[in-house]
């Protein structure tokens, strides 16, 4: 489970966005250019692998490294006419553990709240893709 220190932060960013910069998202050219729905947001697999060990460094192990969510879910919040993509807030579920919940979000970055929201996806562990590359352990975190 993320340390109390950890959530209290993720809170704390969310709210000063909301509170300080989210309602100027219209106004800046690089949010702009990613707010839309062929907007690049690719990395390499060596990038991905030093996220993912960097976050995994402040971990217990047994903790919760992510979470799948199935296509038909996805396409469900990008059906929405107004959804150029989906927005992720960090959460816990009922039980304190770490999850993701899905929104889709408009051109402007405005949540899509009148439409689904995801939740429920499958925790890894125990579901975990067990060739990953991404969550490699023997990796030196830079």
């Amino acid at each position: 489970m993320f340390s109390k220190k950890i959530v209290f932060g993720m809170i704390a960013f969310v709210v000063a966005m909301l509170a300080f910069g989210y309602s100027s998202l219209d106004d800046r050219t690089a949010a702009d250019e990613m707010l839309s729905a062929d907007a690049d947001h690719l990395i390499t697999l060596e990038e991905g692998i030093q996220y993912t060990a960097r976050f995994r460094a402040t971990m217990e192990p047994g903790e919760r490294v992510g979470g799948f969510f199935g296509r038909d879910m996805l396409e469900t919040i990008l059906a929405d006419e107004e959804a150029v993509g989906v927005r992720y807030y960090y959460a816990l579920d009922k039980d304190g553990n770490p999850t993701l919940v899905l929104v889709g979000s408009d051109k402007f970055g405005h949540d899509i709240v009148d439409g689904p929201i995801a939740q429920k996806s499958l925790p890894c562990p125990p579901w975990c893709s067990l060739e990953s590359s991404v969550l490699s352990s023997d990796i030196v975190v830079q």
